[in-house]
């Protein structure tokens, strides 16, 4: 292409997606936060109040 778009991890402005890096960890420490709060492991994302009973 000639655009720079061919490097590897960038996209077409050149520009790295690091914000995502952050967000991954948080869905697994809120899980883990349910989990030390309640005893009950949810596995599925969104962990609503429903899923919770469920296990109970």
């Amino acid at each position: 292409m000639g655009d720079g778009s061919e490097d590897v991890g960038t996209r077409s402005f050149g520009a790295r997606g690091l914000g995502e890096i952050g967000t991954v960890g948080s869905a697994a420490a809120i899980g883990n936060a349910v989990y030390n709060a309640t005893g009950i492991r949810v596995r599925d994302v969104p962990i609503t109040l429903d899923k919770l009973i469920e296990h109970l």
